[in-house]
């Protein structure tokens, strides 16, 4: 009702893609960003929406380039780095993501979804001490978390701390039980301890609840 009001209202335009892009439409919310974005060119809290109404919509290129807009408007804003930081590190540009979350993580040190992706890239990296030091800061503060349990159990596996890694994967599959290559991970690594036992039993578990599971033949191996 606002933006029928006043059509110059940007802040309106804003609003009304929020609120779209909690109810799902993400075709809507993406049009009233563009919208405020066209009325305010230079807002780098617009722009950070309108990308991330694009990333929804299935357009990551644009939305890579719109996040960067956003960035270079407001050095301190960490919301489009982590999201950059994102999207960087599962194309494997690890070099870039890695900048734009270490500038993330300047402007807001305490933000848990800077550590979960630095833990992330780092563990892409291969600098699996990096990726272990963030996973664990993630897992001390959401300790519920499936998905960071296994990331650290990972890393674990990584440096060949099995029991750790054995700890934070079962963890990790009790709390998502669909989590199937946390089963897959965790057989491998008992069968490295020597308790082919346990890893049959686990592989066996996997594949009573998924049949179809992707990586059986990895699987397989460890149920000999």
């Amino acid at each position: 009702r606002t933006v029928e009001l006043d059509p110059s209202r940007a802040d309106a335009m804003y609003n009304l893609s929020i609120c779209y892009m909690n109810i799902g439409d993400n075709t809507s919310s993406l049009s009233w960003a563009t919208k405020a974005v066209q009325k305010e060119p230079s807002n780098p809290v617009y722009l950070y929406t309108m990308g991330l109404a694009a990333e929804h919509s299935g357009m990551e290129d644009q939305a890579l380039e719109i996040y960067k807009k956003s960035a270079a408007l407001d050095s301190a804003y960490a919301s489009p780095r982590i999201n950059l930081g994102k999207i960087l590190d599962a194309r494997g540009d690890y070099v870039n993501a890695l900048q734009y979350l270490q500038q993330a993580y300047q402007s807001e040190p305490d933000n848990i979804l800077v550590w979960k992706n630095l833990g992330s890239v780092f563990l892409h990296m291969e600098q699996y001490q990096n990726s272990v030091k963030w996973y664990e800061k993630a897992v001390a503060r959401e300790p519920n978390d499936g998905d960071n349990r296994y990331s650290l159990g990972l890393g674990y596996i990584a440096l060949e701390d099995n029991e750790k890694a054995v700890v934070q994967l079962e963890k990790a599959i009790e709390l998502n039980p669909q989590l199937w290559d946390a089963y897959l991970n965790l057989a491998k690594v008992y069968y490295t301890m020597g308790n082919r036992a346990k890893a049959k039993e686990i592989g066996e578990t996997l594949l009573k609840k998924n049949p179809d599971y992707e990586n059986r033949s990895e699987l397989t191996p460890l149920m000999s």
